[in-house]
């Protein structure tokens, strides 16, 4: 998995992107209303946080400078520099409770840590018959056409692949349809197909956030969680501590 939304948004907002990275995440800002949502939250906390810590550091430097220049005492540029120093861990402090205290939405909890499946002809397949057109469509995230497609390709070749159906159910995610991402996903698990049980579990507790739904979705985390050997194991640890 890669990084987390809220930590390539504050990398965005304090500039420490790549020129290629930020130029991406532009994109994603513009085409992606929730994301776009999430960044003017996120960036009216941090600015709102730098503005008053530096309002109350920039007068406390003006103290001390006046200070200074009234009377070059040692003892008394000691207090007005440990008072600095308390107000810039006041600030840093501040800021870790607010983050620390906030209470996230289903839709928040979701854009935080959905990353599509990583579908490709090798994806753990029986049978890559004639996929490459699939796959590079999903690969460019046109979505909706792969729906399309993968579903003529299904009825054609009978082919009912776990990995087909997975990469269907996140296009499904996708393009804002979780109801039919689910439906997608139980199918693997009617196949009996157990290697891709933890997947699904994982992509099935997003599409239920997704839905608005955190109740349906937290049993299936929790049962990821507890399991130490489960693929999303930490990932799912990490997001029920935010429900």
């Amino acid at each position: 998995m890669g990084k987390r939304i809220e930590d390539q948004i504050d990398e965005f907002i304090l500039d420490e992107m790549t020129t290629e990275e930020r130029t991406q995440f532009e994109n994603e800002l513009s085409q992606n209303d929730g994301l776009n949502e999430k960044y003017q939250i996120q960036k009216a906390l941090i600015n709102g946080i730098n503005y008053q810590g530096n309002k109350r550091l920039k007068r406390r430097l003006q103290k001390i400078h006046k200070d200074e220049i009234i009377e070059d005492s040692p003892n008394k540029s000691y207090w007005a520099l440990l008072g600095l120093m308390l107000i810039i861990a006041t600030v840093f402090i501040g800021d870790y409770l607010v983050k620390a205290n906030r209470t996230y939405t289903p839709e928040e909890l979701y854009m935080a840590h959905f990353e599509p499946y990583e579908y490709d002809i090798n994806s753990r397949s029986l049978n890559i018959s004639d996929k490459s057109a699939l796959v590079e469509l999903y690969k460019n995230k046109k979505y909706s056409l792969f729906v399309t497609e993968a579903g003529k390709f299904r009825l054609e070749t009978s082919n009912s692949e776990s990995d087909l159906l997975l990469a269907i159910g996140i296009a499904y995610l996708e393009i804002d349809l979780p109801e039919q991402a689910i439906v997608h996903f139980q199918k693997i698990t009617v196949n009996g197909d157990f290697n891709y049980k933890d997947e699904v579990a994982w992509y099935t507790s997003l599409a239920y956030l997704k839905l608005e739904k955190p109740d349906q979705a937290k049993p299936i985390l929790q049962g990821l969680a507890e399991d130490i050997d489960a693929d999303h194991h930490i990932e799912a640890k990490k997001l029920l501590k935010k429900m």
